[in-house]
C-alpha cells in the first residue's frame, strides 16, 4: 500500500466516524434502544456502519445531498 491509499483510508475512516455520530443524533429513544440492545447482545460483532438502519440513512442523506447539489 502506498501513502496515498493510506491517507485516504485514514479520511474514509474519520468520515463514517463523523456520519455515525450524526446518525446516532437522529435516533429517537425507542431506536436508541434498539441499539444499545444490539450492541450488548452482539458486543464486537455488531458493526453500525454494516446494518441496515444506518445504511438506508446514509443513502437517504447522499440522495438529499446530489438533490441540493444539482438545483
Amino acid at each position: 500500500m502506498n501513502i496515498h491509499e493510506n491517507k485516504s483510508t485514514n479520511i474514509d475512516l474519520e468520515n463514517i466516524d463523523v456520519l455515525m455520530t450524526q446518525y446516532l443524533e437522529t435516533l429517537n429513544e425507542k431506536e436508541k434502544k434498539a441499539y444499545s440492545i444490539a450492541k450488548s447482545h452482539l458486543g464486537s460483532s455488531f458493526q453500525l456502519e454494516k446494518s441496515n438502519t444506518f445504511l438506508q440513512w446514509k443513502k437517504e442523506i447522499n440522495a438529499a445531498s446530489y438533490n441540493l447539489g444539482s438545483s
